[in-house]
């Protein structure tokens, strides 16, 4: 198993990919497969990547940022362009707005299944989503403070199904995370705390095609009270 950074065509070397192996994989220790609660690994490389145009850094959100329900936020990956269909094997990406807490615990939603460790992020009648083989992937919205910054929010977790009225996408809340990363951060990083961490650049990503929607679906009639 290795990681590979730079990828775009997965058919095809277009030689900005760099490939690592794995030195360090730590899963969260309290990660439930019943629940999908807690849905984050860090992977430590056996060197530092090279940055450029097309391999760069992302920042994490600091405690203080909000992402109110609606905000705009990307999600990317090479999973099934719909439910039950193909891989994609070029990177794909679409926009999604965050989702109210209550809306997406809803019963007709995901109920209880939602934890504070998460965070949902689609369209209420469906129509754009993550997909299988995204899971990992992420969920990233600009900076609230400086509109050039990407922030990586959220980490595709699970759904039921993709794109399916009133059934969002769930995602790794990274916010509840920070400690954890800092921590693994500071203690595996050479014994210099972050010192040989490359800093996030706040340049923009690059364009990628849009995710093929399907005909939209109809409107929704209103929830009703719980």
């Amino acid at each position: 198993m290795f990681v590979r950074l730079g990828e775009h065509f997965l058919n095809k070397t277009e030689g900005t990919e760099q490939d690592f192996a794995i030195q360090d994989l730590f899963i969260h220790p309290n990660w439930d497969h019943h629940t999908t609660d807690n849905d984050l690994a860090l992977i430590r490389l056996d060197r530092p990547a090279t940055l450029n145009g097309r391999v760069n850094t992302i920042c994490l959100p600091e405690a203080e940022y909000q992402f109110p329900p609606g905000t705009e936020c990307t999600i990317t990956g090479w999973g099934t362009t719909q439910e039950g269909g193909k891989s994609s094997s070029v990177l794909m990406q679409a926009k999604v707005p965050i989702v109210d807490r209550e809306a997406c615990s809803h019963i007709q939603s995901y109920g209880e299944k939602i934890t504070e460790n998460m965070i949902c992020a689609g369209l209420r009648q469906g129509g754009v989503d993550s997909c299988q083989g995204d899971s990992g992937g992420p969920l990233v919205c600009k900076n609230p403070v400086n509109p050039r910054q990407w922030i990586q929010v959220g980490a595709t977790s699970w759904g039921k199904g993709c794109a399916r009225a009133l059934k969002y996408g769930v995602y790794a809340n990274l916010k509840r995370y920070l400690p954890w990363v800092n921590f693994l951060i500071g203690n595996y990083d050479g014994g210099e705390g972050s010192a040989n961490l490359p800093t996030a650049s706040a340049s923009l990503p690059p364009s990628l095609p849009e995710i093929p929607e399907s005909a939209a679906p109809p409107p929704l009639p209103p929830l009703p009270q719980k």
